[in-house]
């Protein structure tokens, strides 16, 4: 072998060393700037990740609060709402209205030969076929007229009588059921009534009455409580919208 070519194959070997300790150097360097952590990049795409599922779950939770403000039956009680075998009744209604619903009139009388007199009150009933419910037609006028002219201002639901609505079967307003309800649960729920009886004044009632009004006008919300047996007793809603 000559000089030349051994001086060809002494350059090539310390070339291939150069390499390689250059690839080796990297490497450690690598390894030392992690030091067993993520990366920079591999720290920021998590953090990216976290941010994006947190907004995903926010847009969920946002999504859900939406869903239940978005509900047929309103949390405010003195909206004088009520819920009926899904059916949402929202008062004062027409009489048109109340007839679109499963409840028709079953009185004897016709409406349009009953006189209404101003700001008082007619006691209709009207059957969905199983049960009954007395709704509230008002005379809103100065001067009298049939009831067939009449809005229907309200309800009166006696969970008690025979042939009545089953509790089951109704919500009130916050979507609040008639039964494992009392004094307590329902003033927690939709807060100080404007005004409340009680069947003692002792500190722990049978029973209590609860009136949520606004004015003006005939706006009444009345709620009759069992608060032994955690039951409402009786609903009763008036309003002449006005």
């Amino acid at each position: 072998m000559n000089k030349y070519l051994r001086g060809l194959i002494t350059i090539f070997m310390v070339s291939l060393l150069l390499i390689l300790s250059a690839c080796s150097a990297a490497k450690e360097s690598a390894e030392s700037k992690t030091d067993g952590k993520p990366s920079l990049d591999s720290y920021l795409s998590a953090i990216g990740e976290e941010k994006k599922e947190n907004t995903e779950s926010k847009k969920e939770e946002n999504k859900k609060e939406e869903t239940e403000d978005e509900g047929p039956i309103s949390s405010d009680i003195r909206s004088y709402e009520i819920l009926i075998n899904d059916e949402l009744f929202a008062f004062p209604m027409t009489l048109s209205e109340l007839e679109n619903t499963s409840f028709k009139y079953i009185g004897e009388t016709p409406l349009n030969e009953i006189t209404a007199e101003p700001g008082i009150k007619v006691e209709a009933p009207y059957s969905n076929g199983t049960s009954t419910v007395i709704f509230n037609l008002l005379n809103t006028g100065e001067e009298d007229i049939t009831c067939d002219k009449t809005i229907v201002a309200g309800l009166f639901i006696n969970f008690l009588e025979e042939g009545s609505l089953k509790r089951e079967e109704v919500i009130l307003p916050h979507n609040l059921t008639p039964d494992y309800a009392d004094l307590n649960s329902l003033k927690s729920v939709y807060g100080e009534p404007s005004e409340v009886f009680h069947d003692s004044q002792t500190g722990n009632p049978k029973a209590s009455k609860l009136i949520y009004r606004k004015t003006p006008g005939l706006h009444s919300y009345t709620i009759f409580v069992d608060n032994e047996q955690k039951l409402v007793r009786e609903i009763v809603i008036l309003s002449d919208g006005q």
